[in-house]
């Protein structure tokens, strides 16, 4: 430490002397305290709302409530509308122009009753259609806003040595004056036919399962996502490569009504073929179809809503038509709200 000139910021880091160097008992208490208040400035560290729950450290040194990222943590597969009036929301929480960030309580001040159909569709006129925002007369509404919001662009990229237009979904900063900005997100209409529309196919999904008869089955299905096939002992070519085969995986739950509870039975179809219209869904369908309960005779379908496999016009010929082969004499066919298509099939 003297070669290199050190001694005085030792002193000043460590608490070291001339006086106390040689003394045992000294330099214990000294380097004691010294850990005790490292300890309490890496807490404090923790604590303050300017540090990431990512930052790392030693797990004994940070607060509990202080997580490690993981990929559990992820929230994929949102609603659109959902976030992007989120983001409008947290914008303007953080500048103290609404109570709360969450969309629900904001619904909530904004019509009478959110579980009434009258109400949130407005077709009860006493029933407020916008959200009234109270903006104090110093904040000017022409000053720019910046702030996130989910968009389709439109990219061009070169594909066998063409251009081609590529439609991509991203996260994009959005800059407008805050009058157009309060006109946008005051608009409430849309989103609460949406909000109502959801909560209404949740309730009704929980009461059909709920109640479900001694003839009756419901089926809750899904597409998962490819699953890639990977070799035990592979080549590098093959590992780095596009060289990976991919299967199909239709999940789904299988409810049936037994003598003393409601009974699940998860199913999972796996398949090489990347088919996933209505031809191929009833192929996947077949063995759950040919389950062997002569007492049931209507079948309850619930699944998404996309245009190209469930909700279109040749899965409700199949529909109508095959239901019959496998013993059924009724059914229905329900798809949830966009965006909010999750359930127990995707836990399979």
């Amino acid at each position: 430490m003297k070669k290199y000139k050190m001694l005085t910021m030792c002193r000043s880091a460590f608490g070291f002397s001339v006086k106390n160097r040689g003394t045992p008992a000294k330099l214990m208490s000294i380097t004691t305290d010294f850990c005790t208040i490292l300890k309490r400035e890496i807490g404090q560290f923790y604590v303050r709302d300017d540090v990431s729950c990512m930052t790392a450290g030693k797990k004994e040194m940070h607060p509990f409530w202080v997580l490690l990222p993981d990929l559990k943590l992820r929230d994929t597969c949102l609603c659109k509308l959902h976030e992007n009036l989120s983001l409008m929301a947290e914008m303007l929480f953080k500048m103290h122009l609404v109570p709360s960030a969450n969309m629900e309580h904001l619904v909530e001040k904004c019509c009478c009753s959110a579980t009434s159909k009258t109400y949130m569709y407005g077709s009860y006129c006493a029933c407020k259609e916008d959200m009234h925002i109270s903006i104090p007369s110093d904040v000017d509404l022409t000053q720019p806003l910046a702030y996130k919001q989910w968009m389709l662009t439109t990219e061009l990229k070169e594909k066998d040595g063409e251009t081609v237009f590529v439609k991509l979904t991203s996260k994009e900063n959005v800059h407008e004056p805050l009058n157009n900005f309060m006109v946008r997100f005051s608009d409430m209409m849309k989103f609460k036919k949406h909000f109502f529309n959801m909560n209404h196919q949740y309730l009704q999904y929980r009461y059909l399962k709920g109640s479900l008869c001694d003839d009756e089955c419901m089926i809750h299905i899904n597409f998962s996502e490819n699953f890639t096939c990977k070799y035990f002992k592979e080549i590098q070519s093959v590992h780095f490569g596009s060289s990976h085969c991919q299967a199909t995986l239709h999940t789904g739950v299988f409810y049936v009504r037994t003598e003393t509870e409601l009974k699940p039975t998860s199913f999972c179809t796996i398949s090489n073929s990347k088919q996933r219209d209505p031809c191929g869904i009833w192929t996947y369908l077949d063995p759950v179809l040919k389950q062997n309960y002569p007492q049931v005779t209507k079948v309850h379908f619930f699944s998404d809503g996309p245009t190209t496999q469930y909700k279109q016009k040749l899965n409700f010929y199949f529909f109508c038509t095959k239901i019959q082969s496998y013993g059924f004499t009724s059914g229905t066919w329900n798809f949830s709200k966009s965006g909010h298509g999750k359930g127990a099939a995707d836990g399979v």
